[in-house]
């Protein structure tokens, strides 16, 4: 159980970290870059990266909530 919520516990911080990146990215696009092709490619990936491990955070936070009432109703 300890490494399961560990587990649950680093996908949240992995989430917050690609939030951090994302807004980074935004920056330095904003920034350096004068291409609107690349910097809309750039953004898009950015932005679909940090969606993705937002939607694992939730999947994980999810899980831990079943894992845990599972654990209480036993």
């Amino acid at each position: 159980m300890q490494d399961f919520l560990e587990a649950t516990h680093r996908i949240m911080s992995l989430e917050h970290r690609t939030d951090e990146a994302q807004r980074g990215v935004e920056t330095t696009l904003a920034a350096e870059t004068t291409d609107f092709r690349v910097l809309h490619v750039l953004n898009e990936t950015a932005k679909n990266l940090e969606q993705a491990a937002d939607a694992l955070m939730h999947c994980s936070l999810r899980m831990r909530d079943y894992v845990l009432g599972q654990v209480v109703a036993a």
